[in-house]
């Protein structure tokens, strides 16, 4: 059965667009107001990995579910402040942008 769009638009994810409230800021880094460009967040991600591929979960359907190239998932979500989420390394890595423009994280949980 497929699920239909919320009066937003989104289809199944709106409380990504709001999701910061859930993170553990324990493992978060919060990206810098002026420092929110895909060349500084791609940077941040690949200091601590080798891997260009990452899973995204994303508030439109065309985006959600994908596997995708890093740099092109950075910039087709960087900016948009819709809920997204961009997975590295079997989620070692995550980044999250919400609504709120000022609330985007990069979250790290290695060993």
């Amino acid at each position: 059965m497929s699920e239909k769009p919320n009066k937003s638009g989104g289809y199944g994810f709106g409380e990504l667009a709001h999701f910061t409230h859930n993170l553990d800021l324990r493992f978060c880094k919060k990206i810098p107001s002026g420092s929110q460009s895909v060349s500084y967040v791609l940077a941040e991600i690949n200091s601590l990995t080798a891997t260009t591929e990452c899973y995204i979960m994303h508030e439109s359907q065309e985006l959600d579910g994908k596997w995708m190239d890093l740099e092109e998932a950075l910039k087709q979500i960087l900016g948009q402040n819709i809920g997204a989420f961009i997975i590295v390394d079997n989620g070692a890595i995550v980044y999250h942008e919400s609504e709120n423009i000022k609330e985007r994280y990069l979250g790290v949980r290695y060993s």
